[in-house]
């Protein structure tokens, strides 16, 4: 009776769990149509996304995976002396008929350099124990966020600028 009584508890934790937690950001979720992570263009997907290869390399974003209806770049900040940021844009396009709708999506992760005081403990045979401080520290970058980057103005002036590169590409051959 007991062990059932106990099973009966754990299960009713495990799903009151999911209701007790943080905070449920899925509530905002607008699922605009309007969204600022995507645009269409009149080109085909290969030649949409090698634009978009070519406006990232453009910009010092190092170039992690590239494909025809797909592109991955990545770019490192240091906006202050003990934080680092990561910045990942990932690309896909996808064909509308003659056109590509281009979906762009850039998620940031934020690290923070944290220090911390090594110690040597020495132990003397009848049960004494002594900590020095060694002297040196150690630092980690100790990741302290990562956000999908929701700023329109950051998309417009993506879609833009491959815009620019896709320009050339449309233009007849004389």
């Amino acid at each position: 009776m007991y062990r059932v009584a106990v099973l009966g508890w754990m299960v009713a934790t495990l799903i009151a769990l999911p209701s007790c937690g943080g905070p449920r950001v899925y509530r905002g979720e607008q699922f605009d149509p309007e969204s600022q992570y995507q645009r269409l263009f009149d080109a085909a997907p290969a030649v949409a996304c090698q634009a978009a290869r070519s406006a990232l390399l453009s910009q010092g974003y190092l170039i992690s995976q590239s494909g025809p209806d797909a592109v991955k770049g990545h770019k490192e900040f240091q906006p202050e002396e003990e934080t680092h940021v990561d910045l990942e844009l990932t690309i896909n396009c996808d064909q509308r008929g003659a056109r590509t709708i281009m979906y762009a999506n850039a998620v940031q992760e934020r690290y923070q350099l944290k220090k911390s005081r090594q110690t040597t403990s020495i132990s003397v045979p009848g049960g004494a124990g002594l900590s020095l401080p060694l002297g040196s520290s150690t630092e980690n970058l100790i990741k302290t966020g990562t956000e999908t980057v929701s700023d329109r103005d950051f998309y417009e002036r993506f879609f833009t600028l491959v815009g620019k590169f896709l320009a050339p590409a449309l233009r007849p051959a004389r």
